[in-house]
This record gives structure tokens, C-alpha cells and sequence, in this order.
């Protein structure tokens, strides 16, 4: 038995219940390897794995499982010997797993043992939004599937749904936490015309214009330091406000 790194053992096993076998397999996972610059471990890895497999099954197709077995090695030497490459390396594999797969997927536990491990914040943030536009994607595609056959909606999509909206909620006022403000404004902005949620949009228009009415003061210099960051704060709470109020 492999001895992994002990501050990896969640994420591993976390990684170990998620089916990502099949896109680690794939040519697809391959073209991402060699282009973040990790293509020559990850074969080294995958001929290791495959050496290391105590089970052989005629018949059975056993790449997936040792694609698998092949990321949490390379993962386990990138985190003992290059951080930096060990970040890149597990963004990468993420973002286009989640682009990669259309299939539910939970990956929740999997950001908590990123954040335990202190995975640089500003990929965290930006895998979490694309997890959160695909288990949307993925929602909607229900949706459309339940109003063509409404008696197959089940409680479980219901609450799904109100998860996914209080995860998104989270995701912004964290941000906000960041001073990420612009961002998050274009963020509700988009949320709200995919919605159709004509009161949202009027709202985050009025906090959009006046958060840029004072971005252009601070660039015409009529505005001092002290009222800029008053008037800031001031657009914060009432985005914190907004998000609170989304249903």
C-alpha cells in the first residue's frame, strides 16, 4: 500500500469516490496533460499505476481505474516536491473535468480539503464558478426535461435547485469579502437575465451605475480616499442586501 502525504489523505479519498476515471482516460485528458507541461509524468504515472494493479479481470477495461490510481500518484509527488506544480496540476485536471463531464457531480468535499491544503484563493474561486454554471447547466437541462414531463419531477431536483441558489449566494458574498465587486455585479447581472428576474435586473443596473459613478469620480480626483471607501461600503451592504433577498 502506498504511503500518500498525510495532508492529502481527504482530498484523495474524496478524489477516489468521484468518477473521473473515464476523463482521465480520455485523449482529451491527455492533450491537457502535455499542454500544462505535465505530459511526461502523467505517462509515468499511468505505466506506474498500471504496474502497481493487483487485479486483472478478462474482459474488463481496466484504464479509467488506472488513470485514476495514476492522478493521485502524480498528485501525492507534485504536493512533496512542487506546490506551485501541484496547484496547476489539480486546477487544470479539475476545470476540465467539470467541462468535460455532463453528468451530476458533487465536488463540494473536494473544495474543502482545496481550502484546507490552502490552495491558492483565486483558482479556488474560479473553479468553484464553473462547477456552479455546470451543476446549473445541468439543472436546467432537468428542468426542461421535467416540463416535457412533469410527473418525473422528484423532491430531490427540488432541493438540488435551492442548494445550487444558496451555494451561488455563498460564492458572491465571498467575493464581496474580497472586494470583488465589479465582478460580482457582472456575475448577478448575468444571473439575472438567464432568470428572467426583471426586479433583480433593475436592482443590480441601480447598484452597477452607482458603483461606476464612483469609480469615475476616483478617476476625474473628485472624490478623496475617505468618501470613496464610505461610498464603497455602502454599494457592499446593499449588494449583500440584493443577495440575501434572491429566491
Amino acid at each position: 500500500m502506498i504511503d500518500y502525504h498525510p495532508q492529502l489523505r481527504p482530498l484523495i479519498s474524496d478524489i477516489d469516490n468521484l468518477e473521473i476515471g473515464n476523463f482521465l482516460a480520455s485523449s482529451e485528458y491527455e492533450r491537457i496533460a502535455i499542454r500544462q507541461g505535465f505530459g511526461d509524468a502523467w505517462q509515468k504515472a499511468s505505466r506506474m499505476a498500471q504496474s502497481n494493479r493487483m487485479v486483472f479481470m478478462v474482459g474488463h477495461d481496466h484504464k479509467p481505474g488506472d488513470s485514476k490510481d495514476a492522478f493521485i500518484l502524480l498528485m501525492d509527488s507534485f504536493y512533496r516536491t512542487d506546490q506551485d506544480l501541484f496547484d496547476k496540476f489539480v486546477y487544470s485536471s479539475l476545470k476540465g473535468f467539470v467541462n468535460w463531464n455532463y453528468n451530476e457531480i458533487e465536488l463540494d468535499n473536494i473544495f474543502e480539503d482545496l481550502k484546507l491544503l490552502e490552495f491558492p484563493g483565486d483558482w479556488l474561486t474560479d473553479l468553484y464558478s464553473i462547477y456552479l454554471e455546470k451543476v446549473r447547466l445541468i439543472l436546467n437541462n432537468k428542468k426542461l426535461d421535467a416540463q416535457l414531463n412533469p410527473e418525473d419531477v422528484d423532491e430531490e431536483f427540488l432541493i438540488k435547485e435551492n442548494e445550487l441558489l444558496k451555494a451561488q449566494k455563498r460564492s458572491w458574498i465571498q467575493q464581496l469579502s474580497k472586494a470583488e465587486i465589479e465582478k460580482v455585479i457582472d456575475q448577478i447581472l448575468e444571473y439575472a437575465t438567464k432568470t428572467d428576474d426583471s426586479a433583480l435586473l433593475e436592482k443590480i443596473i441601480n447598484q452597477s451605475s452607482r458603483f461606476h459613478r464612483i469609480k469615475n469620480k476616483v478617476r476625474d480626483g473628485t472624490i478623496n480616499f475617505d468618501t470613496e471607501t464610505l461610498e464603497v461600503n455602502k454599494v457592499n451592504k446593499a449588494l449583500i442586501a440584493l443577495i440575501e433577498g434572491i429566491s
